[in-house]
């Protein structure tokens, strides 16, 4: 039974037709609870949490032990919906939980906290707590397994797919639409890596096939890999009713039609989702390709910036540099991150000062791959390609060893400090010569090179300056440099369950998941030295 589209509890559906029969028949007692539970085929437990219900309404009274009195109707109760049924915390408490369902905070197949977590964080009682697993338990949030509570839809309710009438036993498919062979292998080496390995992870541990299909004709591989419009639509018409829809995981730079590509696969009335992790094209949304099964998960930008300017901002940091590495300098994500830095920077009151110095030095510009790294090469960095600053400080240490060898260490390291300062102007402009509170690298990778060569000059992250970057690659996790995670891995998480189906997946009303932000704090940001030495004084110390 469904209220407003929202499946009703079945002790909130027991309540209802007890109000029709008190109504109808002009009870002035409620029979038994014995005599509910064999007239509804229902536990005792499920009719007392229904009896309790219209006890609270104020519809019946009466103690344990004794017979249940009615004791009147009050105003609007026989018309109620399902979530007036509820009592006030009950309501609130399956509102919260529900949110935390839908946003992720809870995933589908984890267990839900015990009763006691929610008695202790929310202020409610275990009856309370108990109410509301049952009503998400009716709405098909949650299920109970033995005496836990787990986030999704039990596995016999799970997908299956009919053929003639009859289930079939091979498993539904998605289809990943890429480019080509090479952009599929990049998604997995590079800093989107989290969003493949959480989609397609997910999809199987629900049981789930994925199918990755190509757009480019040119490299199918001898025919390995379905590629091409005809190859696709052969793939679709033979999966038949397994076929669920379609993940594309292409960047709206590397296919000058992706629009009609898009339109071409929401024609089988199957959900079509894209994947714009930098937010490059917002414009292609629901009203652009006019189907409804259409989503776009993007990666808030906007949100990324606000949360790294804010946090600088609330530490006392009032004046920023944001270095214009010239190897990022040409790339279109770099040009909208500057962008959207410059925008909001210029939006606060008082505005932060952000200082975009260029970056020209040969070093920033030199790429290498796997091929032509050399042996003692920092394995971590060459999964991006780019690893200037530990291949210039192996080089500084080489020089100076094989030019002094009878240098003692401590004049060495002198030197070594000397050499990184003059060799390296961009960031000795920023944290000598006309100091700023911090520095905003452009990604990860990058502002751990910075992180480096400020070690190795002996200025001091965050006593002397902080050090914030954005991206969250778990392989450079490592090294103590604060981040601002677009957490990629909770969008592929949504766009997985828009597919399964057990859980609410929201978008707006044009298609829209964004991604959800959030700061990660490595112990490289903190207050600057005069905010500091403020305190002191301010404190008397």
């Amino acid at each position: 039974m469904t209220t407003g589209g929202k499946p009703v509890a079945l002790h909130e559906r027991i309540a209802r037709e007890l109000l029709d029969r008190i109504e109808r028949e002009s009870l002035a007692f409620l029979p038994s609870v014995r005599i509910l539970c064999r007239q509804y085929g229902a536990s005792s437990k499920t009719v007392s949490s229904a009896v309790r219900l219209l006890r609270e309404k104020g519809v019946v009274a009466g103690s344990r032990g004794r017979k249940v009195r009615v004791v009147g109707m009050k105003k609007g109760v026989s018309c109620c919906g399902a979530e007036e049924m509820l009592g006030e915390s009950v309501s609130q408490l399956c509102d919260m939980i529900r949110e935390r369902i839908c946003d992720a905070t809870y995933r589908a197949g984890e267990q839900l906290p015990k009763v006691t977590h929610f008695v202790v964080s929310d202020r409610v009682s275990p009856n309370t707590v108990c109410d509301g697993f049952d009503h998400l338990q009716g709405e098909g949030l949650v299920y109970k397994h033995g005496k836990r509570w787990i986030v999704g839809k039990p596995p016999s309710q799970r997908h299956t797919v009919q053929v003639n009438g009859a289930v079939d036993t091979g498993s539904p498919v998605v289809l990943i639409v890429v480019k080509d062979n090479d952009a599929w292998r990049t998604l997995f080496t590079s800093h989107l890596s989290l969003l493949p390995q959480m989609f397609c992870g997910e999809l199987e541990r629900h049981g789930l096939q994925f199918v990755v299909v190509q757009t480019d004709e040119s490299q199918a591989c001898r025919g390995d890999f379905v590629a091409g419009r005809s190859e696709i639509l052969s793939c679709i018409t033979s999966l038949g009713s397994r076929f669920l829809g379609a993940f594309v995981a292409m960047h709206h730079d590397d296919i000058k039609d992706l629009g009609e590509w898009i339109s071409w696969l929401c024609q089988f009335d199957r959900p079509v989702i894209w994947a714009d992790y930098d937010n490059a094209a917002p414009h292609l949304d629901r009203k652009a390709i006019g189907r409804k099964g259409y989503f776009r998960c993007y990666g808030d930008e906007a949100k990324v910036v606000t949360i790294a300017l804010e946090r600088l901002r609330g530490l006392g940091h009032r004046r920023i540099a944001f270095p214009m590495c010239r190897a990022f300098r040409e790339e279109s994500w770099f040009k909208r991150r500057v962008e959207e830095i410059r925008r909001q920077s210029e939006a606060l009151d008082p505005p932060l000062q952000v200082l975009f110095s260029a970056q020209d030095e040969p070093l920033w510009q030199r790429e290498q791959t796997p091929s032509d790294k050399p042996a003692s090469y920092n394995a971590d960095y060459n999964l991006a390609g780019r690893g200037m600053m530990f291949e210039f400080l192996d080089g500084v240490r080489s020089t100076l060893r094989a030019t002094r060898p009878k240098m003692s260490e401590t004049k060495l390291g002198h030197a070594e400090v000397r050499r990184l300062l003059q060799s390296v102007p961009s960031l000795k402009k920023l944290v000598v010569d006309d100091p700023v509170d911090a520095i905003l690298a452009s990604n990860q990778l990058i502002g751990i090179n910075y992180y480096c060569w400020l070690k190795h000059a002996g200025i001091g992250v965050p006593d002397q300056v902080s050090l914030l970057t954005f991206d969250n690659r778990l392989v450079l996790a490592r090294y103590p440099v604060s981040t601002v995670d677009l957490r990629l891995d909770g969008l592929a998480y949504k766009a997985a369950h828009i597919f399964i189906g057990d859980i609410p997946v929201r978008s707006d009303c044009r298609g829209n998941i964004a991604s959800q932000p959030q700061l990660v704090d490595r112990g490289s940001i903190g207050a600057p030295a005069r905010c500091e030495v403020a305190q002191r004084r301010g404190s008397g110390g």
